[in-house]
């Protein structure tokens, strides 16, 4: 395969375990141009489980690790991956793989990004998914949070638990 079309296969691939509908596609072509940059050392954690994403793919599509590590594997990670790769893990360790999409939403609506749908994507929309981008990365945003507490020095994993806990009965 070439590197291109592997590159969109693994994209889409993605898209597929994280939405239902196409409406995002330019919101998740730019988490996925992003890297994911870290603050918290625990993070690193899902920053591995992104990496870890491409080598799933290459398994469930029977391509070998030498390919995924030589076409894939030669970037950091995305936000795109990091959140799809939390998004997965929370629901397969949580719910039973049943609530990908659903926590994957999750995740945009706290980030403020659900807005940018393909409808009303533009250039200004680039510019500020970027500016909401750094401020997560830059640990001025919390990924997950449900009251008035500063969740920001809290690592992923913890925020999503928390999330969770107190959304209790309403996912």
């Amino acid at each position: 395969m070439y590197r291109r079309n592997l590159r969109e296969t693994y994209h889409n691939w993605i898209c597929g375990k994280v939405m239902s509908s196409n409406k995002y596609s330019g919101l998740l072509m730019e988490l996925d141009r992003y890297d994911y940059r870290y603050r918290l050392p625990m993070d690193g954690n899902r920053y591995e489980d992104g990496i870890a994403l491409r080598y799933r793919f290459g398994k469930e599509n029977r391509i070998d690790d030498p390919i995924i590590a030589s076409e894939i594997d030669i970037r950091q990670c995305s936000i795109l991956e990091m959140l799809a790769a939390l998004a997965l893990r929370v629901s397969e360790s949580v719910f039973d793989d049943s609530e990908t999409r659903l926590i994957f939403m999750a995740m945009l609506d706290n980030l403020g990004l659900s807005g940018f749908t393909d409808y009303s994507f533009d250039t200004d929309s680039v510019y500020q998914i970027r500016a909401i981008l750094d401020d997560f990365t830059d640990g001025l945003m919390p990924l997950f949070h449900n009251d008035d507490k500063n969740w920001s020095d809290i690592d992923l994993w913890h925020q999503c638990h928390r999330y969770l806990v107190s959304k209790k009965g309403e996912l």
